[in-house]
């Protein structure tokens, strides 16, 4: 009787973990869609910065430093939350094999994201351990905390060369300009630094509830099977209890006789 009190009480704790975990899957579906739609407008917006930038630049072409002159630096783009599987380990084990391999300076690393944090924390490289977005809504806030990030790392170092590593899920007339050139050219990058940016934020987020989605459908399957096989015992420890029951009554009544 206690073991199957036992099993039963599993049962019952494992049937609300269950419930917490389905809830928390669709909660990554509609983040989801919500992040698909929003990156679907952040490209549009991106290519359009894009196709101006490459016809103002078609005819105002501006000097770029050599590329020795940059400092490198690394945005490392992970997540803010957990239940998405090996999503941080393989950016991590990534920056590593990169790392190992890059020839010139060691980059500076700029890792994004609470969980991230935890498994670059105190690595070489790593300048800044920075809030990540949990849902698209926070993309925001984290991407002004990139912004000053690279603001500071521009002010030590100077002009950076920044390469966003992060999950990702797929001739005519003279622009008419009321700028100067260069001044243009300056906003102009300011801008596109912004938007692409913020698509890298949306496609980390877009690919981080791919895998959480794919993590807890797979732990709810096992989480089934093993509900299945308590339950098949509970029954089976049940019916014992009942024979041993019958054999109890059937002894008493033959003492009776």
């Amino acid at each position: 009787m206690t073991r199957r009190r036992a099993i039963t009480g599993h049962l019952e704790t494992m049937g609300e973990i269950r419930g917490i975990m389905a809830a928390m899957k669709n909660m990554a579906l509609a983040e989801h869609r919500k992040v698909g739609r929003r990156l679907e407008a952040q490209g549009r917006a991106l290519r359009g910065i894009e196709a101006a930038a490459g016809d103002f630049l078609a005819f105002y072409p501006q000097p770029a430093p050599p590329p020795e002159a940059l400092a490198p630096v690394w945005l490392v783009v992970g997540s803010e939350r957990g239940f998405c599987g090996d999503f941080n380990e393989v950016l991590a084990r990534e920056v590593l094999a990169r790392a190992e391999g890059e020839p010139g300076p060691a980059p500076v690393l700029l890792a994004v994201g609470y969980k991230l944090g935890l498994r670059l924390d105190g690595r070489p490289g790593v300048a800044r351990l920075l809030d990540g977005a949990g849902v698209a809504d926070e993309v925001g806030g984290a991407l002004a905390g990139v912004v000053a990030a690279l603001r500071e790392l521009e002010a030590e170092r100077g002009p950076l060369a920044v390469t966003a590593l992060h999950h990702d899920p797929d001739a005519g007339y003279p622009p008419l300009i009321h700028l100067a050139p260069e001044d243009l050219f300056a906003r102009l990058v300011d801008q596109y630094l912004l938007a692409a940016l913020t698509e890298v934020f949306l496609s980390s987020l877009l690919a981080e509830n791919q895998q959480r989605m794919r993590h807890l459908e797979g732990a709810l399957r096992r989480l089934d099977e093993h509900r299945r096989e308590l339950a098949l015992k509970a029954n089976a420890l049940r019916q014992e209890e009942i024979t041993e029951e019958i054999e109890m009554i059937l002894l008493n009544v033959e003492a009776g006789a």
